[in-house]
């Protein structure tokens, strides 16, 4: 009895009709010392195999690139002009890839990941998905490049700029581009755009169009963003986010509050004060009935003399890098802040909370206090 000609390689790898490290198609057996040539399995009509297919059948190492039904050195498949591939090509972690063939285009998903030698893509590069993640030596992307969907740029740290009118069909992921310093006019991402722990970018383009959610952050607390809370209050009601903007709830409150540093703040104020993301001058001897909270605050320096009844919050606050005298009557919360001195005036009747240590707030005031 003949086998059955629509067996996979599996299923006559579990049969025992062929054995490792061999393909079937057919009814035959491909490779191995018994099987027929790979140019006879290609011949016979058989699918070129991925980038990983041929590196588990031996035809290819690891530090080489299969295409076309060969094994290529890095450099040497570098050189190759008008490659077109169908389905999708895998060359993640090659470490010492450079550059692409000229006239590149991938139907399917092409993986770039962990490619930290690659500097530069080429001219014309089009593909259906595009993962370029912890390319870390990226500086920019071709003026031409066509993504129908899906574009992750995670990690690539120095990444400073988009080419201008760039168009994603799927989701744009920039998390953690930290060297990012703009977005271009004209950009349109069909799906989300991930714009968390882009330290450097300060604004946004008037005419950016997001078809899914803004995400946003950019500290391990997710509070903080260089972009004015103006433009995002401006961005979030346009029509040109379709979805939502997400993060975390005291950024997302600042931003419907818009920007208060323009506000004139009274010294004193009953109730709780808050001013999240807030880069005016407070006024000296503030007092605070309640609590005062300046989370994600640009300022760098306190007025001496401030009196508050509950707690004072500075989470992410990340210019202040010393604490005047003040009375806080509840707990000071000092995380994601540079704070390494505390003034000898400062009582504190809770707790004292940096990044990975709290302290009690009455101690540390005996301790001063017995220091003279």
């Amino acid at each position: 009895m003949k086998p059955p000609l629509r067996m996979n390689t599996k299923q006559a790898r579990e049969l025992g009709l062929i054995k490792k490290g061999q393909l079937w198609y057919n009814g035959q057996a491909y490779l191995g010392k018994s099987g027929r040539s790979y140019e006879d399995y290609l011949k016979d009509g058989g699918r070129d195999l991925s980038q990983q297919e041929a590196i588990d059948l031996r035809l290819c190492q690891a530090n080489q690139v299969w295409y076309d039904g060969y094994a290529y050195g890095v450099d040497e498949f570098s050189k190759l002009k008008d490659v077109k591939i169908k389905g999708n090509l895998y060359l993640g972690y090659l470490t010492s890839l450079k550059s692409l063939p000229s006239g590149l285009k991938v139907g399917g998903f092409l993986n770039l990941e962990d490619c930290i030698s690659l500097k530069s893509l080429p001219s014309g590069l089009q593909v259906g998905e595009l993962d370029l993640s912890n390319c870390t030596s990226l500086k920019s992307l071709p003026s031409d490049l066509q993504v129908g969907g899906d574009l992750n740029l995670e990690g690539c740290t120095s990444l400073k700029s988009l080419p201008s009118g760039l168009k994603v069909g799927g989701h744009l992921n920039l998390y953690d581009c930290k060297s990012l310093e703009s977005l271009p006019s004209g950009l349109k991402v069909g799906g989300d755009l991930n714009l968390y722990g882009c330290e450097s970018l300060k604004s946004l383009p008037s005419d950016l169009v997001v078809g899914g959610d803004l995400w946003l952050g950019s500290d391990v607390h997710n509070t903080n963003t260089q972009i004015s809370l103006k433009d995002l209050k401006e961005f979030m009601k346009s029509r040109r986010l379709r979805g939502k903007i997400k993060a975390h709830p005291t950024l997302l409150e600042a931003i419907k509050m818009g920007d208060a540093s323009s506000k004139t703040i009274p010294k004193i104020n009953k109730g709780s004060l808050r001013l999240w993301g807030f880069s005016g001058t407070l006024p000296k001897g503030l007092t605070v009935e309640k609590d005062l909270d300046l989370t994600g605050s640009t300022i760098d320096r306190l007025p001496s003399g401030i009196e508050v009844g509950g707690n004072v919050n500075l989470t992410d606050c990340k210019n202040l890098d010393t604490i005047p005298s003040m009375v806080v009557g509840k707990d000071l919360i000092l995380r994601g802040t540079k704070i390494k001195r505390l003034s000898r005036g400062i009582k504190v009747k809770g707790k004292i909370t940096f990044d990975r240590s709290t302290i009690d707030g009455e101690e540390f005031s005996n301790i001063i206090e017995s220091l003279g």
